[in-house]
């Protein structure tokens, strides 16, 4: 029974080993226009070698970009977050030998996008533009919102035995940090 809580004792340290894949945010903006806020986001993504090559081999990878937006209340001296809204969507990426093209499948929308390069698409999952959050009649002027942005891997969706593979190959750690925007009700851009 030790060497059984050994081993997943070892597993978790494997899997809290940070990831290779880098993700860039370089540009965070919301915009707030006829009574919606938007958001728009543009990262810099860079996959391991082990996932481009499972791409290659024409496994479909998922990824999913969450986004929340948070406001910020205090209770007496507390301070705490609540959520307003929180949006996750999952856009699969695959390549085919047979059109010598990638694709890039929104799950949420359906959207299809073909690209004959890797890079293209992923600057393309990457970018969102026009994004709305929530309508602006949800929001309370004067109150501190933060728009928040992450981008992972979907290790749920891979077969079997890449699943194993990625938890326990910091190769296949595609996961950022939250990128983080303050934001303020009641102006127009």
């Amino acid at each position: 029974m030790k060497c059984l809580g050994g081993l997943v004792s070892i597993l978790f340290m494997l899997a809290a080993q940070p990831a290779w894949s880098q993700i860039t945010l370089l540009e965070l903006v919301d915009k707030q226009f006829e009574s919606t806020l938007y958001m728009d986001a543009k990262a810099h993504i860079q996959l391991s070698e082990k996932v481009v090559e499972a791409i290659q081999h024409e496994i479909p990878i998922q990824f999913i970009t969450q986004i929340e937006l948070t406001r910020r209340d205090q209770i007496f001296i507390f301070p705490y977050n609540s959520q307003q809204t929180r949006i996750d969507y999952t856009t699969e990426l695959s390549y085919s030998h047979y059109d010598r093209r990638y694709k890039l499948h929104n799950l949420r929308n359906q959207n299809i996008l073909y690209f004959s390069q890797l890079e293209p698409a992923l600057a393309t999952l990457g970018e969102i533009q026009n994004f709305p959050i929530t309508s602006l009649n949800q929001l309370h002027s004067g109150l501190r919102y933060k728009l928040k942005l992450r981008f992972r891997l979907n290790y749920w969706s891979l077969p079997a035995p890449m699943f194993t593979q990625a938890l326990l190959d910091a190769d296949w750690r595609f996961k950022s940090e939250w990128f983080e925007l303050d934001v303020q009700t009641g102006r127009r851009r």
